[in-house]
């Protein structure tokens, strides 16, 4: 977005009296600029990153943010009023895995990568920081294991993926021997679903379907892709540090590192 398009909108918000904050954030380690929309300490103010927009029509899109915030102050009110009860929480807790998270979030060192738990709410989330923990009165360790408690994942094969979107039958699409070997993973809502690399059932399953260890290549913060860890190869490395960069926006990116899950041992592991 240009900055005199940016301006006009600064200059809208001011003449209907709505304040306006332009700044930095961070998403996953990475800064972007934005506008926030509506009062300090209101939080149900709506955020809008300025490089994931366009906008062609400054009162529509002023209307949009309007109706966002009064939207978000009735969910909010929701949240507000039973934030405190864990007992409303913990059933919408859930696993999320990225390269880099704000300091007061609950994390541990997962890998190369940090996992932290997200409150998951219809239309948003809010990551959980350690006054929550006292709030509620649990450990980090409770909190991690009512998170893991939630995970649900939907395991697709490749083919079915590539078939979806290019429209196509098992006998139009090139290579496919009709032998799925390479499965993706993610959330049911493809929301911070590569947080799959976490869940130890999972991918005991899927190694027992293939009878062999794991490959795990990350594909984004959202997914994972799973095949035959005998398909290995050190030039894979390369391939998803080139992909990062070509295919995945910078705050989506997961790891520039490919992954071993061992079935004997249960574990994952930077692969070598």
């Amino acid at each position: 977005m240009t900055i005199e398009k940016v301006n006009e909108i600064m200059k809208k918000f001011d003449e209907v009296g709505v304040p306006v904050e332009q700044t930095v954030v961070e998403k996953n380690g990475v800064k972007k600029h934005c506008i926030i929309v509506g009062e300090d300490g209101n939080q149900a103010r709506p955020i809008f990153y300025l490089d994931e927009m366009e906008v062609d029509d400054v009162d529509e899109f002023v209307n949009h943010a309007l109706n966002c915030i009064k939207g978000g102050e009735i969910k909010m009110k929701e949240v507000s009023e039973n934030i405190g009860n864990f007992d409303w929480v913990k059933d919408k807790l859930r696993i999320c895995v990225g390269k880099e998270v704000s300091e007061d979030a609950v994390q541990r060192k997962f890998m190369d990568v940090i996992q932290y738990v997200r409150i998951v709410f219809e239309d948003g989330s809010a990551i959980v920081k350690r006054p929550l923990l006292d709030m509620w009165d649990i450990s980090e360790e409770e909190l991690f294991s009512y998170a893991y408690t939630n995970m649900e994942f939907r395991v697709r094969p490749m083919s079915e993926v590539i078939k979806e979107i290019m429209v196509i039958d098992d006998d139009d699409m090139p290579g496919f021997d009709g032998e799925d070997t390479i499965y993706v993973m993610s959330t049911m809502d493809y929301y911070h679903g590569a947080s799959a690399m976490c869940c130890t059932r999972l991918l005991d399953d899927l190694a027992e379907q293939f009878d062999d260890d794991l490959l795990i290549l990350p594909s984004s913060i959202h997914e994972v892709i799973a095949t035959k860890f005998s398909q290995f190869d050190p030039c894979m490395y390369g391939m998803v540090k080139e992909v990062n960069e070509s295919q995945v926006a910078p705050e989506e990116r997961l790891s520039d590192n490919v992954y071993k899950y061992s079935r004997e041992e249960h574990c994952l592991s930077i692969a070598s």
